[in-house]
Parts: C-alpha cells; sequence; structure tokens
C-alpha cells in the first residue's frame, strides 16, 4: 500500500461497505477521510467526515418519503452534501465512491467534479456491486486501487 517514495496511499471512503471492504483488506489505515454513514470499523473515530446529510429521518419509512420529496423539487443533491474543501485539504490519492444510487449515497458527478479540479487528480473507484460477484470484484477493485491485489484476493 505503498506510493512511490514511500508515502502511504490516502483515501476517502464514501461508501459504507467500501470503508469495510478496505478495513477487510487490512488497509483501515489509509483512511483519511469518510462519509457521515462509515461507522463501522468502530475505530474510525478519529477519522474525518467529509459529508453530512439533511434528512432528518428516524425511520426508513421517512427517508423515502424525504427522498422522494426532494427528488421531486429537484434539492436531491441538497440531501447529501460532500465538503469539497475539506476533501480538497485531505489530498486523497484514491476516493471509494459508489456509482449505483444517487439517492442513498452523493451523487457520483458531483464527487468527479470535484476530483476533476483536485491537484493530483484521485484516482475515483466507482464501486456499484449488484450482487455477490460484483461484492468480490469491488474487494479486488478496492484491493487494486490501494495497491494491496494479494490481500483482496485472500
Amino acid at each position: 500500500s505503498m506510493q512511490e517514495g514511500g508515502k502511504f496511499l490516502r483515501v476517502v471512503s464514501l461508501q459504507p461497505s467500501a470503508t469495510e471492504i478496505l478495513a477487510l483488506i487490512g488497509g483501515a489505515h489509509l483512511l483519511v477521510g469518510r462519509s457521515h454513514e462509515c461507522d463501522f470499523p468502530s475505530d474510525l473515530n478519529g477519522v474525518p467526515i467529509v459529508t453530512s446529510s439533511s434528512l432528518t429521518f428516524h425511520s426508513s419509512g421517512q427517508v423515502d418519503t424525504e427522498v422522494r420529496e426532494a427528488m421531486q423539487s429537484g434539492k436531491v443533491d441538497e440531501l447529501y452534501k460532500i465538503d469539497a474543501t475539506l476533501l480538497r485539504e485531505l489530498q486523497p490519492d484514491v476516493i471509494l465512491s459508489q456509482g449505483l444510487c444517487t439517492v442513498c449515497s452523493i451523487d457520483v458527478q458531483t464527487v468527479h467534479r470535484i476530483a476533476k479540479t483536485m491537484d493530483p487528480v484521485p484516482h475515483i473507484v466507482d464501486l456499484s456491486p449488484e450482487n455477490l460477484d460484483g461484492v468480490l470484484a469491488s474487494v479486488l477493485q478496492v484491493g487494486k486501487a490501494v495497491h494491496m491485489e494479494a490481500e483482496a484476493a485472500e
């Protein structure tokens, strides 16, 4: 997981399952930023949170309602905010993002838009596992992105 020059890769994860995958392959120490939903493993408390949600939910039914209302009013991007300033400060080499679902995660276009303006531009891994094979592929994808292919393949 070393880069050229012996520096550790800096990883920001915007998706809880990506964070779990990273921890699973022994890469949790590479994490420099996470989403507000990334709460596993439990020792992530010191890792800065780069996203926030304006949802005030307590039940999933309520979430559905809030999300639907937001979509109707065209305000989906206000449900989940990404702190671009903090993301830039963290200078990630790799961003683990989610390709599939705009509603349940930060909009992937937003992530790409911010990343393009960063120097150096981070490598974005869009994970959208639809089934178990997809999840296993995601593990390998994350492993490859953080130079831990061998660990991911185990």
